[in-house]
C-alpha cells in the first residue's frame, strides 16, 4: 500500500502541533507539513485560536494550504480569555471528514487560557484580573481535546535540547500521544551558535534517550518565507530537506 493511501486511511485523522514557546516556529512547520502532503493526499490546516498576530498567520496558513478559513477563529490577548462556548467551537473546528487535519495549538505550550461560562457578551472584554472565570486551561489541554497526536516544536537555538525534553515530559504528564519532535531555525545566527556545539546525531541520541520519541529534524531559516508578510518562497523545499517525516508517516497510518 502506498504510503498517502496509509496515512488517507488512517483512524487519527489529524495532528495537532504543539509549541514550546512563542513564535518557535509551530505555524512555519505546520504550513509547511500541510503543504507538502497536500500534494498527495487531501489535507486541511486550521488555527482556530490565535494571538495578536492571528490574522496574518492565518491568511498564510490558509493561502499557501489552500484551506478556506470555514471556522470562525477566536483572536486572544494576553493573558487570553475566551468564553467556553468559543473553546468548544474551536475543537469542533479541528474535526473535518475525508481529510488530514493539521492543527496548530495556540501560544506556548504552558500558556494558561482564562476561560468563562454564563458573561454577558461582550463583558469578556472588561474581564479583568477581579473577575473569577470558570476554567483554567492550556494548550495541552486543547489537545487532549482534540484528540489527534501531537508534535512538539521548538525554535532551533542552545535550548532546543531542554525546551524539547521539558515539553515533552509535560505533554507526556497529561497523556498526550507525542510521536515527534522538530526544531525550527526562526535566525540563522542562533542555528549556527547551536550547531557548533551539536552535532545532528548529538540531539537526535540526546532526545530518543531522554524522550524516546524521535527527532523529525530542523527547518531551517529562510528570508524567502515570512509568515507576517504571507510569503512562501522555499516552504515545501526547505521542509522536504530539512526533516525525515518517514517516521511521522509511520505513526500516522497506525
Amino acid at each position: 500500500m502506498a504510503l498517502n493511501e496509509q496515512i488517507s486511511e488512517s483512524k487519527s485523522r489529524g495532528l495537532t502541533i504543539l509549541g514550546t514557546d512563542l513564535s518557535c516556529g509551530k505555524t512555519v512547520f505546520a504550513t509547511g507539513l500541510a503543504a507538502m502532503l497536500k500534494r498527495q493526499i487531501a489535507v486541511r490546516a486550521v488555527k482556530p485560536i490565535c494571538g495578536k498576530s492571528g490574522q496574518s498567520e492565518l491568511s498564510f496558513i490558509s493561502t499557501i494550504t489552500c484551506t478556506p478559513i470555514d471556522y470562525a477563529p477566536s483572536m486572544v490577548g494576553s493573558p487570553a480569555r475566551l468564553y467556553d462556548s468559543q473553546w468548544q467551537d474551536a475543537i469542533a473546528s479541528t474535526r473535518a471528514l475525508d481529510t488530514l487535519n493539521i492543527v496548530e495549538a495556540p501560544c506556548a505550550i504552558a500558556t494558561p487560557f482564562y476561560v468563562y461560562q454564563g458573561h454577558a457578551l461582550g463583558d469578556l472584554l472588561l474581564a479583568g484580573p477581579d473577575v473569577p472565570c470558570d476554567f483554567i486551561y492550556d494548550p495541552c489541554q486543547f489537545a487532549l481535546d482534540v484528540g489527534y497526536p501531537v508534535v512538539l516544536v521548538t525554535s532551533h537555538t542552545d535550548t532546543t535540547l531542554e525546551k524539547l525534553i521539558t515539553a515533552h515530559g509535560m505533554a507526556l504528564s497529561r497523556k498526550l500521544d507525542v510521536i515527534g519532535l522538530v526544531s525550527v531555525e526562526t535566525t540563522e545566527a542562533a542555528g549556527r551558535d547551536f550547531e557548533r556545539k551539536y552535532s545532528r546525531m548529538d540531539v537526535e541520541l540526546t532526545l530518543q534517550e531522554r524522550t524516546l520519541t524521535p527527532y523529525l529534524g530542523c527547518i531551517k531559516h529562510s528570508q524567502a518565507i515570512d509568515v507576517h508578510q504571507i510569503v512562501q518562497g522555499n516552504l515545501i523545499k526547505m521542509t522536504e530537506g530539512g526533516l525525515d517525516l518517514l517516521s511521522l508517516f509511520k505513526k500516522l497510518a497506525l
